[in-house]
């Protein structure tokens, strides 16, 4: 068996962030509505970008993936977790079996659509303290955008919050 070049693409958006606007209010110690849209719009930018660095969906989406083989079947990794869907071709928690020809069962055959991600209730504490951190550093130094100089700390506590023990 060989490993297909997996790729995906969302096929139903979630509907809800992992981290609600009333959790990062609270995080960041804002008490008034005024700035919710653009508490919102960072919140799903952040959202996004820890999910593209950690692989983990924040909210619950359905992707479609697709398994490029090479020859009639595979293993392949699933590009999103967690998976929600209870499906017969799941190896383990993040790879499964695909094919191509007549379904076998065990197999998918490419493309597949499949429920992925954590929702408000389910997200892991690590995950809902990063999107927080971020939304609150974005929005406290939103205004800090000068030409000509380097990042501030604003970068630094977006990196620190994903490098293990704290360290550079």
């Amino acid at each position: 068996m060989s490993e297909p070049v997996v790729t995906y693409e969302i096929k139903i958006p979630a509907t809800q962030t992992a981290v609600t606007l009333a959790e990062v209010k609270a995080h960041a110690r804002v008490d008034y509505p005024d700035d919710d849209d653009l508490i919102t719009q960072i919140l799903q930018a952040a959202e996004a970008y820890v999910e593209k660095l950690t692989g983990w969906a924040l909210g619950v989406k359905t992707i479609t993936v697709y398994a490029d083989l090479d020859c009639s079947m595979g293993v392949g990794w699933f590009p999103l977790l967690p998976i929600l869907d209870t499906v017969d071709y799941k190896v383990n928690a993040n790879k499964f079996n695909v094919m191509v020809g007549t379904p076998t069962p065990g197999y998918a055959i490419s493309p597949i659509d499949v429920q992925v991600g954590f929702s408000s209730a389910t997200i892991p504490p690590d995950l809902k303290l990063a999107v927080m951190k971020i939304v609150a550093t974005a929005y406290e130094n939103r205004e800090d955008t000068t030409p000509g100089y380097e990042r501030t700390a604003a970068g630094q506590n977006v990196h620190s919050t994903f490098t293990i023990g704290g360290s550079s």
